[in-house]
């Protein structure tokens, strides 16, 4: 992994015996305050770039603007969180939202149902995301009553494998009150969400 640009200005300084820009350049990643594709024009194949809003890390896998690839967060970065989303009965979910990985939700008197945005809407959320790859979102059911269960639905180019209701907090059929999904990239505009837990 190359260090940050300032990081290398600090050990190595700007000069050096011979042209240190090429040096700095292959050692070093770029940074910005959003993702870099359509944006930003790498140097060279393999070049990372560090989203400093989304706490992501891309590399070049061409010499445009847009050959940039999202790569998973490293466990060694502190990614931002947002506030989670707060929904209730009946509430839709947004791409936005279902990206920034939590969803909390509590149905008052009854079951609520919340669905998925479309694929289409989740990979415009996405810039430069490929087939294979994939986020992971969980959804915390605050409910209290035994009727008070939460489940996610379909919607167009996203399907879901595994059992998508997240039981109530004193819910004894389901146990938990909280549920850990992946959606997948499958092909343009098609996502397949999988409970994890």
């Amino acid at each position: 992994m190359p260090m940050s640009e300032s990081a290398y200005d600090a050990v190595f300084g700007s000069a050096w015996h011979v042209d240190g820009k090429d040096i700095k350049d292959n050692m070093s990643y770029s940074t910005s305050a959003a993702s870099p594709v359509g944006v930003v024009t790498p140097t060279f194949i393999g070049k990372w770039h560090f989203d400093t809003a989304g706490q992501d890390f891309y590399m070049s896998t061409g010499l445009t603007n847009t050959d940039w690839t999202l790569v998973t967060t490293s466990p060694f970065f502190l990614k931002a969180q947002a506030v989670p989303a707060a929904k209730t009965v009946t509430a839709a979910i947004t791409a936005a939202e279902l990206i920034a990985g939590l969803i909390t939700t509590t149905g008052v008197t009854a079951p609520s149902v919340h669905q998925l945005p479309t694929g289409a809407l989740i990979e415009a959320a996405l810039p430069g995301i490929a087939t294979g790859d994939s986020f992971d979102f969980t959804l915390i059911n605050t409910g209290t009553g035994a009727s008070d269960d939460a489940t996610i639905t379909v919607n167009t180019g996203v399907t879901i494998v595994g059992n998508p209701t997240v039981g109530a907090l004193t819910d004894a059929t389901i146990i938990s009150g909280s549920g850990t999904f992946r959606a997948r990239r499958s092909a343009a505009d098609t996502f397949v969400v999988y409970r994890l837990s």
